[in-house]
């Protein structure tokens, strides 16, 4: 049943979700030139935002600058690593494009630290789950569980969703459903994993 899902997933026509009058077409090639292009456009500022922000969390490792300062805190360092050519007095950034470095210049280490053991322990519950239930329900929860984490994550590297409303409520949820399902296992999977 899942491996048909996923086969069906990755068979539909790219444009399915689109409304029968958008005439947008996609050229694969010109759409990963312009996600590797590092000289211009928002691949070049992420990686000067980025290398700034290391700026930023190399002067505040501990505590970090507060939570929902990066903004006021950015235009100290809008030239630290590498000069941000879209920073001025009109176009001012407000989020870092990557909730790990924003993470960790708002709340210094211990705060990544956190964030990352929380999200760890989710997603190797998770693991356990599918690998050793033998409830289809339960491992089928610890599936969704991963495969949602892991792809909010890998978004995090380039985006921010961590700092939007429903990412974190999502990612609540599918916790709670893994944990539900880690909590409800019929298989003694061994609890070392501490809460």
């Amino acid at each position: 049943f899942v491996t048909g899902i996923l086969i069906v997933s990755a068979l539909m026509p790219a444009g399915a979700g689109q409304t029968a009058g958008s005439k947008r077409t996609v050229n694969i090639g010109e759409e990963l030139r312009s996600i590797t292009a590092t000289e211009k456009g928002s691949a070049s500022w992420r990686l000067t935002a980025w290398k700034n922000t290391l700026y930023m969390i190399k002067s505040n490792p501990l505590f970090g600058v507060g939570i929902g300062n990066w903004q006021f805190h950015y235009p100290l360092y809008a030239r630290k690593g590498a000069v941000d050519k879209d920073f001025n007095e009109e176009r001012q950034a407000k989020r870092a494009h990557n909730d790990y470095l924003q993470i960790t210049a708002e709340l210094g280490f211990p705060g990544i630290v956190l964030f990352l053991w929380f999200m760890g322990n989710i997603v190797y519950i998770g693991l356990r789950l599918m690998f050793i239930e033998r409830n289809f329900l339960l491992a089928f929860m610890g599936i969704v569980g991963v495969t949602s984490l892991l792809s909010l994550m890998g978004h995090a590297i380039f985006d921010f969703p961590f700092d939007e409303s429903l990412p974190p409520f999502f990612t609540a949820v599918v916790s709670a459903m893994v944990v539900y399902a880690y909590m409800n296992s019929s298989q003694k999977i061994e609890k070392k994993v501490s809460f």
